[in-house]
């Protein structure tokens, strides 16, 4: 019987070579990506307040984080000025909101008895429609598209296992992304109306520029109509939900195309994929050295100092 989370199995389809640095060798990276620590954070803060916990302490590590000039356009207070923004900006949306999960934790048993596992981040209830949520962060611009979240393979697995495991029938699949970053203020022109560059407002809300447009009494003026159109359909720099409705066909196809990548891990020996994700791969460096025959006492040593064993806690693998 295997054991595999949603990582897993998407680090084998992506790369069997990283599969097997990262799970079979149990390599780690001894320094994680500031994205990745920036995502913890944001997930860690988001789950204590939908608990009624406290999430000063993972506003403080982001603080430490800026403090230390790891963060480009990022402020001390960022974090939480993102997280209560958030919530504020959703607030009449998600009034109605029953919520059944927070990061709830999971073991699925396959017919061929092995085990996914994961950590669904939010499952909540409205006017009798069950939703299953998951919270995407970036520091860049917002990118996902309703094809990214009907194809969604994590959040596929999760609507069925809603199903199977919880009997929840689960309706809709909804991906809030969020960017961790400032917003800027409206750029002014050098005579002091305001910038209708759509690439100088990238990170101004529509309200802002609105409320800019009233102090100066142009809110009235038609050269400014076009601009203020296209800030609202564009929506919030920093936040984009995208709900889609669950298609059983393409759940049930995505499910099994899971279980056929778990038969490919437990039968096909680590081969490499390049691709252009090869640049962002924490083990590269030492996946060139090998292909390349590079001896194997510096092979060794780039083992020793960029990687460290991992600890297993016993814990379920955060998704």
């Amino acid at each position: 019987m295997g054991r595999y989370s949603h990582s897993k199995i998407d680090t084998f389809k992506t790369c069997p070579k990283k599969y097997d640095y990262n799970y079979v060798q149990e390599l780690e990276p001894i320094e994680d990506s500031i994205n990745l620590i920036v995502g913890k954070l944001y997930h860690a803060a988001i789950e204590a307040v939908l608990k009624g916990e406290d999430p000063v302490p993972f506003y403080d590590e982001f603080d430490g984080l800026v403090l230390r000039n790891m963060l480009r356009h990022c402020r001390r207070g960022t974090l939480e000025r993102v997280v209560n923004h958030y919530f504020t900006y959703y607030e009449d949306i998600d009034r109605d909101n029953e919520i059944l999960f927070v990061e709830k934790k999971f073991e699925h048993l396959t017919d061929d008895a092995d085990v996914i596992s994961g950590v669904i981040d939010v499952v909540y209830r409205r006017h009798g429609f069950v939703f299953v949520k998951d919270h995407k962060t970036t520091v860049n611009a917002l990118k996902y598209t309703q094809l990214d979240v009907k194809l969604n393979r994590q959040l596929n697995v999760y609507s069925l296992v809603l199903e199977k495991d919880f009997s929840l029938i689960n309706t809709y699949m909804e991906i809030d992304e969020v960017c961790i970053r400032e917003l800027d203020e409206v750029t002014l022109n050098k005579d002091g109306t305001p910038t209708v560059d759509q690439k100088k407002l990238a990170w101004v809300t529509y309200e802002d520029y609105l409320e800019t447009l009233i102090d100066l009494d142009l809110d009235a003026d038609p050269k400014y109509y076009g601009i203020l159109k296209y800030l609202k359909e564009r929506g919030h720099p920093l936040f984009r939900r995208i709900t889609v409705p669950v298609e059983e066909i393409t759940r049930d196809n995505i499910y099994k195309e899971q279980i056929s990548i778990i038969k490919s891990i437990e039968t096909i020996e680590p081969y490499r994929v390049k691709s252009k994700l090869c640049d962002f791969c924490p083990f590269q460096e030492l996946c060139n050295l090998e292909l390349q025959g590079t001896n194997d006492v510096l092979v060794e040593h780039i083992r020793k100092s960029r990687y460290k064993p991992k600890i297993d806690d016993g814990a379920i693998e955060d998704e």
